[in-house]
């Protein structure tokens, strides 16, 4: 009896099929990193926002720690503190310049949310929360 020797050479149909299993876990394994990715960068976002949220009422907090009430001169009809929706003011005692500032914070609203901008005595506007 002849005894058949197989060489050590693979099949086509091995191939196939080692190929097909490769390209299935490949697949699995882009889909899993899009995926990753994509959650990635909306939680980053929402981090950067709840950050940015967070820094704007600490903020704001100190501001009303520091607010004061300014002396009414005659004919000045203004009041201590003026809001609107987008709009809010009031005077604090600024410990740099040895004065009472007004401070400004305004909101610019958007289809995405909007900004949050600041602004004290005659700086310039600062934008504390920015549109995403």
């Amino acid at each position: 009896m002849k005894i058949y020797k197989r060489p050590g050479a693979f099949t086509l149909v091995e191939i196939l099929v080692v190929c097909g299993i490769a390209s299935v876990f490949l697949a699995t394994a882009v889909m899993l990193f899009t995926n990753f990715r994509r959650g990635f960068s909306r939680s980053e976002g929402t981090a950067i926002l709840m950050q940015e949220g967070a820094l704007f009422v600490a903020r704001l907090r100190n501001d009303l720690n520091n607010a004061i009430l300014v002396p009414v001169v005659a004919g000045n009809n203004e009041s201590q503190l003026n809001s609107t929706p987008d709009h809010l003011s009031f005077s604090v005692y600024s410990s740099r310049e040895a004065k009472a500032l007004p401070v400004i914070y305004r909101y610019q609203p958007s289809e995405s949310g909007g900004s949050l901008f600041r602004r004290e005595g005659n700086d310039s506007e600062r934008v504390l929360i920015k549109e995403r």
